[in-house]
């Protein structure tokens, strides 16, 4: 929904995100990955035209992509999960 609030933590950083993982009790659900501008999500995944449209369009929504082999991401963050969001 609409609201609420974010915790953040370097995506990179597998102790962080294991950390942040245990203190929501979020199990193996992924995390949603936030970037500071379009080129830095091209660095996690492949991204097709509309999910380009989507990236940057004023809702900003969560976009799933498959996870490039070398995205600067710890495994933790959407563990057994071929995508990033």
């Amino acid at each position: 929904g609409i609201g609420g609030y974010h915790l953040a933590c370097d995506a990179a950083n597998d102790d962080a995100v294991t950390e942040l993982r245990r203190r929501k009790r979020r199990g193996d659900k992924p995390f949603a990955v936030m970037v500071a501008h379009p080129a830095m999500a091209r660095t996690l995944g492949a991204f097709d035209a509309n999910s380009e449209r989507l990236l940057s369009g004023p809702q900003r929504p969560i976009v799933l992509v498959g996870r490039a082999p070398s995205a600067p991401v710890a495994d933790s963050v959407a563990p057994h999960n071929p995508d990033l969001g």
